[in-house]
C-alpha cells in the first residue's frame, strides 16, 4: 500500500500546487517539544536523558469560505521526515466538512486531540490501540448543539506496506497471496451532548473501526503488533505487547465521557480490540482505558471544539504570568488474553502533571509518572519525572 499511498500524497501534493489551491490565506506554523527525563531503576534498563520529542511544521491555507489545506511535516533528527498530514477539505455544504488525504482515523478522543492541547506529555497508554492517521476520504457533520459525526473510508498509512519499514515484509514484497488485498478501514465516532452552555459541558462519545489489513499469505507477516511504552516517551521503549500472527482483521470500539464545569474538567475512554485469526477460534480480546481530571488554579478552563466534540488547548490565561493547572490520570492498558494463549503484558500507569500556560503559544509541563507492570511484562515498578518546554508559533 505504500506505493498506492504515495501516489496519492504526490497527487495531492501537485493538486495542492495548482491556482484552484494556491489559497489566498496562508499560516505557516511550527511546534517545538523539548523533553527532559529522569528514570528510576528499572529492569528495562530505560534510561532517561534530553530529546527533542517533535518539531512539526505546517502550512495551512485557504482559499474562499469553502476549501482548506493543510501539509504538515515531523522532523526528528537527521534524515527523518515524516508526513503527517497531507489534505484538502471542502466545507461548502452547511454543517458538512469532506476531507480527502493523509489524515486521522476517527477513533476515540485521545486519539483525535492535538498533542498542542494535551494535558499531559503523551497521550494515554490506551491511545496505542488506535488508527492513527492513513489516507482516506472522511465525512464530519454536527448540528451545533446536540452531536457529532465523523466517519469514513481509509487506505493504509503513508510509508507502510511490504515496501515499508517493517524489515519482514520488505524482505517478502514479491511475495503475495493469490487474493493478496490493500488494506481497508472503516471508522466512525459519534458524539452526543446532554448539556451544552458556557460554563458546562457534557458529553458521550462512541467509535468504531475495522480493518481488513493486507493478506501477504505468510503467518509471521499477517500480523499486528500492540505495544505501550510508559507514558513518558524518550527512546520509545514498549514495556508490554508482542505481535500477534496470522491475523485476518480486527476491530475496535471507543466509549468516552468528557465534563467541563468552568476550570475543572473529566476524561475518560475505554477501548475494546477484537482479533480475528485464520484457523482458530482462539480470537483475541485486548482492551485498556484511561480517566484523568484537570483544575485551573487560576480559573481558566479548556476549550472545547463544538464541530469536532474534542479539546481545543486553553482559554487566554488570566494573569500577566500565565496560568496555572495540575492534573492527574490512570490508565491501565491489557494485552493478556489467556483463553486466547496470549500474555504479552498489563501495564499501569499512574501520573500527576502541573501544567503552565505562560501564554497561547508557550507551555511547560511537568509529569511524574508510575509506571506499574505484571509477571508477564516483568513484574517491575518505577517512577519518571518528565519535563516538556513547548513552543508554537
Amino acid at each position: 500500500m505504500k506505493k498506492s499511498s504515495n501516489r496519492i500524497i504526490a497527487t495531492l501534493l501537485l493538486l495542492l500546487s495548482t491556482p484552484l489551491f494556491a489559497g489566498n490565506e496562508h499560516k505557516l506554523g511550527m511546534s517545538l517539544y523539548l523533553d527532559m527525563v529522569k528514570i528510576g531503576d528499572n529492569k528495562e534498563n530505560i534510561k532517561g536523558g534530553i530529546e527533542s520529542r517533535k518539531a512539526l511544521i505546517a502550512l495551512e491555507s485557504k482559499y474562499g469560505d469553502d476549501w482548506e489545506t493543510e501539509l504538515g511535516f515531523d522532523i526528528k533528527g537527521k534524515d527523518k521526515l515524516s508526513i503527517k498530514d497531507a489534505w484538502v477539505s471542502y466545507a461548502g455544504l452547511g454543517k458538512t466538512i469532506i476531507k480527502f488525504g493523509n489524515h486521522k482515523v476517527p477513533f476515540g478522543l485521545d486519539c483525535v486531540t492535538s498533542s498542542k492541547s494535551a494535558t499531559f506529555m503523551e497521550l494515554s497508554m490506551a491511545s496505542e490501540f488506535c488508527p492513527g492517521r492513513k489516507v482516506g476520504l472522511s465525512v464530519n457533520a454536527w448540528d451545533g448543539r446536540w452531536w457529532t459525526f465523523h466517519g469514513g473510508l481509509f487506505g493504509d498509512s503513508v510509508g507502510n506496506g511490504p515496501e515499508g519499514e517493517d524489515p519482514d515484509k520488505k524482505a517478502y514484497e514479491n511475495i503475495k497471496a493469490p487474493n493478496f488485498n490493500e488494506e481497508l478501514t472503516v471508522a466512525g465516532r459519534l458524539t452526543v451532548r446532554p448539556i451544552m452552555s458556557d460554563n458546562m459541558i457534557f458529553h458521550l462519545g462512541f467509535s468504531g473501526f475495522f480493518t481488513d489489513p493486507p493478506n501477504y499469505g505468510v503467518a509471521e507477516l499477517d500480523k499486528i503488533d500492540f505495544e505501550a511504552p510508559p507514558e513518558i516517551n524518550l527512546h520509545a521503549k514498549e514495556l508490554i505487547g508482542d505481535d500477534i500472527e496470522n491475523v485476518s482483521n480486527f476491530s475496535g470500539l471507543s466509549f468516552d465521557a468528557v465534563f467541563v464545569w468552568k476550570q475543572l474538567s473529566f476524561q475518560g475512554e475505554y477501548f475494546i480490540i477484537n482479533v480475528d485469526q485464520r484457523a482458530t477460534d482462539l480470537d483475541p480480546k485486548l482492551s485498556g482505558y484511561f480517566a484523568q481530571a484537570s483544575y485551573f488554579v487560576t480559573g481558566e478552563s479548556k476549550k472545547y471544539k463544538k464541530r469536532t466534540s474534542k479539546y481545543g488547548g486553553a482559554s487566554r490565561p488570566n494573569r500577566s504570568w500565565g496560568a496555572l493547572e495540575v492534573a492527574v490520570r490512570y490508565s491501565l492498558m491489557d494485552l493478556n488474553d489467556f483463553d486466547a494463549n496470549i500474555a504479552h503484558g498489563k501495564e499501569k500507569n499512574i501520573t500527576f502533571g502541573l501544567n503552565w500556560h505562560v501564554n497561547k503559544r508557550a507551555k511547560v509541563l511537568y509529569n511524574f509518572v508510575t509506571a506499574i507492570t505484571d509477571e508477564h511484562a516483568g513484574d517491575d515498578k518505577f517512577t519518571i519525572h518528565g519535563v516538556r518546554v513547548q513552543y508554537t508559533f
